[in-house]
């Protein structure tokens, strides 16, 4: 099952500021929302952040709960 992920994640994958991830953020929901995807403002699944940034292969993001 994917992980959505928030705003503090995608800056610790992507290696941006604020502002960039929640654009990347937009972005990508956009694109899931074409496909017909639901989506979650403001999260992400990090599977698919990290297959559209061709990242697969690079450690996931641990979070704390």
């Amino acid at each position: 099952m994917a992980e959505l992920i928030g705003v503090n994640e995608v800056v610790s994958i992507v290696g941006t500021g604020p502002d960039a991830a929640y654009k990347i953020i937009r972005d990508l929901n956009a694109e899931l929302k074409e496909q017909g995807f639901l989506t979650v403002r403001g999260r992400i699944s990090e599977s698919y952040l990290r297959e559209r940034l061709r990242l697969s292969g690079v450690r996931e993001c641990q979070t704390e709960s």
